[in-house]
């Protein structure tokens, strides 16, 4: 507080880092769904016939996932509520490209009705994790040469789960369905768009990724009909937006999307 003259109060958000958040997406899918890992022949494998879910909450909350997905909500209700009230707020994590990313995008979810379309989700993504250098290389570990794997973090799924959630207390708000979502959680790995190759506009400047890949909104739009929410009614003014964990809710279509059983 003392390199800024005016500022009046130090907030810590108490959001944990990208190494937390990585433990516990694969405790989510390990213990609460997959089962055991396994080691079979020297390659990983997982019991997916493991069918007593008799103890899946418990485990489910063990693995901190809806808790940290509430820290992040909690973040952005507070800057966004400064900022209604007209103080400036400054948000900074460790490095500013992946809880910023994060934290800053969902306050302009809470505040802005045209990030809540698909043209605006779009633009909020590139500009504030594309843009603005949140590394998606280091983190899908596609950094070829370079990728370190302490560095892996699916920081960008745990964004997207906590949009989830807002579109589960304000289901006709969102211009998109959960479709959408799903599509981005799953290509964000593929490697198919140059969209989430680079770790900053340098680079995508650099190895003309605009040139030489597709990126992931043209086949978005090319098929926006699949991803527009059919009782969608915008809501012009910002919404008010609950963090505490006893509101959110555990993702059925992500995590079970492979359930044999659901299928």
């Amino acid at each position: 507080i003392k390199k800024y003259n005016n500022c009046h109060k130090l907030i810590f958000g108490n959001i944990e880092n990208i190494h937390c958040v990585r433990q516990s997406l694969k405790s989510a899918l390990l213990k609460a769904y997959y089962g055991n890992e396994s080691i079979v022949k020297g390659k990983v494998a997982f019991n997916i016939d493991n069918l007593n879910m008799k103890n899946f909450m418990s485990k489910f909350e063990e693995t901190k996932w809806l808790q940290y997905i509430s820290d992040l909500l909690k973040g952005a209700i507070t800057v966004a509520n400064n900022l209604k009230k007209g103080v400036n707020v400054l948000v900074h994590c460790s490095d500013g490209w992946d809880r910023t990313s994060q934290i800053c995008s969902l306050t302009q979810i809470i505040l802005d009705p045209f990030f809540r379309t698909i043209e605006g989700f779009a633009v909020l993504i590139q500009k504030e994790f594309i843009s603005f250098g949140h590394q998606f290389a280091l983190r899908n570990g596609c950094d070829f040469g370079k990728d370190k794997k302490k560095e892996r973090s699916p920081i960008f799924i745990q964004f997207i789960h906590a949009v989830h959630q807002i579109t589960l207390q304000y289901p006709t708000a969102f211009e998109f369905n959960s479709n959408l979502l799903l599509f981005l959680c799953r290509e964000v790995y593929s490697n198919k768009y140059g969209t989430f190759l680079s770790n900053c506009e340098k680079d995508l400047l650099k190895y003309e990724v605009n040139k030489n890949t597709i990126s992931i909104w043209s086949d978005v739009f090319l098929e926006k009909n699949k991803y527009i929410n059919d009782i969608y009614k915008e809501i012009k003014d910002e919404i008010n937006v609950k963090g505490e964990l006893q509101y959110l809710n555990v993702w059925n279509e992500y995590f079970f999307q492979y359930d044999k059983l659901g299928q």
